[in-house]
């Protein structure tokens, strides 16, 4: 019988999802094409790290015993385990650049602590008016303290009190006195006049002389009292109608006779220029009958123009009697 052999399959690229069993050691290892090719670029590239080729895995496993020696020391002092040199100040040649601040050393940590103290800060300012300064360097000082109190001795005859202060009347300054008197009268003792308009001569004003009313409407109305007699010794007669003017005010008294009823407004008189009021006014006034002495009142009307008249009713024989003020403005 005779023995075949077959012909090997041609050779192709690797792929990447090729799978590959390696047995290393008594332990199966598997791969893809992927990593395969990956593993052999690794250790084409990198041969050896400090003496150490890489692993069936492309790694290089090291210890820091081997790294030991890249740094050799620092400041005397050579790495740890770990590769790190632990420093302090002094192995840096810090410390000990300050040797003293106000007579301290500095710490561990180089720093020196101070107070004013230390800095000659207090005690710069020995006294102040007599007065040392206090655990903060304060010297708390009053008005006395400073010679203040007491530069005023007296002023109009008083001293300062606690406070320096010098409490003044006006009587103190001489205000008062000043004014003699106002109107006849002095003033009291805060130095004050009181006064009324009549002190100022203000209520007291000029009057004029009285002036006889000149009646208009004579056929009805006679001035005076009964019969149009005027004669002061018979107490049956009484004065005429008459008119003055006082300050500002308008004064109209005395007696109108009414001869014939008044059953229509009749003007009795009328008021000159400056006795004229600037508003018109209605004003009542009693009349009498002498011979049945019968009482009434009428209504005079005093008119912006002058016009004095008579507007209601008024009995024959009636003698009325005038007497009002009004203001002129």
């Amino acid at each position: 019988m005779g023995l075949s052999i077959g012909r090997m399959p041609p050779a192709r690229p690797l792929q990447d999802d090729d799978l590959f069993e390696i047995v290393q050691g008594g332990s199966n290892h598997k791969f893809t094409g992927k990593q395969l090719r990956q593993a052999i670029v690794a250790m084409e590239r990198i041969k050896t790290v400090a003496g150490v080729g890489p692993d069936e895995s492309g790694d290089i496993p090291l210890n820091l015993g081997e790294l030991a020696g890249g740094v050799r020391s620092v400041a005397g002092k050579k790495p740890d385990a770990k590769g790190d040199v632990p420093l302090a100040a002094a192995d840096l040649g810090l410390a000990g650049l300050v040797k003293k601040v106000a007579n301290k050393v500095p710490d561990a940590a180089g720093n020196v602590p101070l107070t004013t103290a230390d800095l000659g800060l207090t005690g710069l300012v020995k006294k102040v008016a007599g007065k040392v300064p206090d655990a903060a360097g304060n010297v708390p000082l009053t008005a006395a303290d400073l010679g203040l109190a007491g530069l005023v001795r007296k002023v109009a005859n008083k001293v300062p009190d606690a406070a320096g202060n010098v409490p003044l009347t006006a009587a103190d300054l001489g205000l008062t006195g000043l004014v003699k008197k106002v109107a006849g009268k002095v003033p009291d003792v805060a130095g004050n006049v009181p006064l009324t308009a009549a002190d100022l001569g203000l209520a007291a004003t000029e009057a004029t002389a009285w002036t006889n009313a000149t009646i208009i409407s004579s056929v009805v109305l006679k001035s005076g009292g009964q019969g149009g007699a005027t004669d002061p010794s018979n107490t049956l007669h009484a004065p005429p109608a008459r008119f003055r003017r006082v300050g500002r005010q308008l004064q109209v008294d005395g007696c109108i006779y009414c001869v014939a009823p008044i059953r229509s407004p009749t003007l009795a008189f009328k008021l000159p220029a400056g006795f004229i009021p600037k508003w018109g006014c209605h004003v009542s006034v009693a009349y009498t009958l002498p011979l049945t002495s019968q009482v009434g009142t009428a209504v005079i009307q005093v008119e912006t123009s002058g016009n004095v008249s008579l507007p209601d009713y008024v009995p024959h024989k009636a003698n009325l009697y005038i007497n009002f003020s009004i203001e002129l403005d």
